[in-house]
């Protein structure tokens, strides 16, 4: 199942993001403000011009793992499968998806905030 395959990337991705850098970055957090969140206002400051793509790429990951972890069936794990279309693809085309999306991410993230030293 597609939510097994994506729980060790959701944790490379999502549950690797520091925290703690990025309430430095952004000089505090919001009450309640979790890690996508603090990411999603720091793209915004920096002016990452895909920061939407991203973000709704790390919530809809967290979800497959929320709905996954929980083993749930409900209105979540619903609205995930929907999304993804998984009654209507396999589920091995639906996680090539997934990495080709975190794959462009992560390269327009390091394109954008790590300068070419070859400049």
């Amino acid at each position: 199942m597609v939510r097994h395959q994506t729980l060790p990337l959701t944790k490379l991705i999502v549950d690797s993001l520091n925290d703690a850098r990025l309430a430095q970055e952004l000089e505090g957090v919001l009450p309640d403000e979790k890690s996508i969140g603090k990411l999603e206002r720091f793209f915004e400051t920096k002016g990452y011009s895909p920061k939407q793509r991203d973000i709704k790429l790390l919530r809809l990951l967290q979800g497959v793992r929320s709905t996954a972890a929980a083993h749930r069936k409900g209105e979540q794990f619903r609205k995930v499968s929907r999304e993804l279309q998984l009654d209507d693809r396999p589920v091995s085309e639906v996680f090539r998806e997934l990495l080709a999306q975190v794959n462009t991410m992560l390269t327009d993230i390091n394109a954008y905030f790590i300068p070419d030293v070859d400049e």
